[in-house]
């Protein structure tokens, strides 16, 4: 969830347990709640919109290779997505901010390819790529009260949602425009910008480096600017070396440096920047045998802002990812994985993603990753203060059977704890100085029904630890219910 000011949230918890509050209080504290869980919200949305595109990255490559010299193709599809919150503020006694909502999320893409040189006697032919997909998205929400902030049916598009050109320089790759960019496993980086970036492959080498900038109507991570409703404006520049000496295993190492343009509306002469820069090596050692690893360490640098006072202070700060998995070879092919993932925090700090709330003295240790990393369904903190430990396990128990082959189940159970007990997580609730943020188990079951639909069901419940206080440490659960469809 999203984290807010320490005092707000044991404010928050206050308030609501009196009965005997005055309508103007009421409104007041339920007005910030909302906005916490809107900031959840939108949170898991940009969660899920990044895990899709792995989706999309194949119908990019939809266009098979063919000695022609004009190919295009096209196609769409549509994923419809009903999720279902319980004790979203970890409290039965107060009724949740969201209890439900519905997505539908249409897209239509059309890749066209231009090829000249063809012929055996060229040892190389010249591709350039036009892509574009277009996209719209319907959002539903309950309860529907004009209290509550962001309850309201609400429609994203028709927009551009990926628009760029690729030439094909014989020894690089130059692509610009509306595009997704990802570094390493995607913590520090992975999302869609306008850029500019140029690929070069020599030997077993892959070099890449960009230039971006956020697209129009990206909503601000930083909740406590006035005005962040859609009105993030960064910038970055960054450059990744990938090796990759045998088939089965690539190392890489990245840099990336981001400047917040983000403008306060209105201005009230805060300083609200926050100037990054993230510095990785990593690995992956693909499946042999059934054993696959990886690992990424990842350096935090720059600068945050002091709410309260016209001062800066420096960033040094930490990530982490180590996991393994094997898959049996035996019947259902199970798969066991076993991972860990940390982040590094601040004491000071009580919103791991606000300038209110977040740092007041010296070096701001708060780990903030730009980026995607899965982290369970209920409660989906971000990468910031926080110790994590996954494991989990994947089976096709049903493999014989034609019909239902492909259908996975998926079991996961993860543990939380703080890096620093006395620092603030993402979760407006864990107000406590405690380590133990609760301890979450995950289901799914996935079924690709044909190749045009797919179907899965999601199902996730967090035990809070004594992070939480007792007005607030009630379990809390989310069901998603999923179809996509695709053309």
């Amino acid at each position: 969830m999203f984290a807010v000011n320490r005092t707000a949230s044991i404010l928050i918890l206050f308030v609501f347990s009196l009965q005997s509050l005055m309508p103007d209080n009421l409104i007041w504290a339920e007005e910030i709640n909302a906005r916490a869980a809107q900031g959840r919200l939108t949170e898991n949305l940009q969660l899920r919109e990044r895990g899709r595109y792995l989706d999309t990255l194949a119908k990019e490559a939809a266009v098979a290779p063919k000695a022609r010299n004009f190919l295009l193709d096209f196609g769409g599809y549509a994923d419809f997505d009903y999720i279902d919150y319980h004790n979203d503020d970890n409290n039965r006694e107060v009724r949740d901010v969201y209890d439900a909502e519905i997505l539908v999320d249409s897209r239509i893409w059309v890749k066209g390819i231009v090829r000249h040189q063809l012929g055996e006697k060229n040892p190389h032919h010249f591709e350039h790529v036009v892509f574009a997909q277009f996209r719209d998205l319907y959002m539903s929400s309950w309860p529907k009260e004009e209290l509550l902030l962001g309850h309201r049916d609400d429609n994203v598009g028709p927009r551009v949602d990926l628009l760029y050109l690729d030439l094909d320089l014989q020894y690089a790759t130059f692509r610009s425009g509306r595009q997704y960019l990802n570094l390493g496993q995607g913590i520090a980086l992975a999302d869609i910008y306008d850029a500019l970036k140029l690929t070069l492959e020599f030997f077993k080498f892959k070099f890449e480096s960009f230039v971006a900038k956020t697209v129009p109507f990206t909503e601000n991570i930083d909740f406590s600017v006035p005005g962040f409703d859609k009105k993030s404006d960064r910038k970055f520049v960054g450059a990744q070396t990938i090796w990759t000496p045998k088939d089965n295993l690539s190392l890489y190492n990245y840099f990336l440096i981001q400047h917040d343009d983000s403008k306060p509306n209105p201005d009230d002469g805060q300083d609200f920047a926050y100037h990054s820069q993230y510095w990785s090596l990593g690995g992956i050692y693909q499946a042999i045998r059934g054993v696959s690893l990886w690992g990424e360490y990842i350096f935090e640098t720059g600068s945050s802002a002091v709410y309260g006072e016209d001062a800066r202070h420096p960033v040094l700060a930490h990530g982490l990812d180590l996991g393994a998995s094997y898959t049996v070879p035996c019947w259902m092919k199970p798969e066991v994985s076993v991972e860990y993932a940390f982040g590094s925090g601040d004491t000071d700090r009580s919103s791991v993603t606000n300038t209110e709330g977040g740092n007041l003295n010296g070096y701001d240790h708060n780990f903030l990753p730009l980026g995607f990393f899965p982290n369970g369904y209920a409660l989906a903190p971000t990468l910031s203060n926080i110790q994590i430990l996954r494991a989990g396990v994947s089976l096709k128990p049903f493999e014989k059977i034609w019909s239902i082959r492909k259908l996975e189940i998926i079991s996961n159970g993860y543990a939380y704890w703080k890096a620093v007990a006395k620092g603030g997580v993402y979760d407006i609730d864990a107000t406590q100085p405690s380590s133990d943020i609760g301890r979450e188990i995950d289901f799914a079951v996935a079924w690709p029904v044909f190749s045009d639909l797919f179907i899965s069901v999601s199902y996730g419940l967090f035990f809070p630890g004594a992070a939480f206080p007792a007005e607030s440490n009630d379990r809390e659960s989310n069901l998603s219910l999923s179809a996509s469809f695709s053309f």
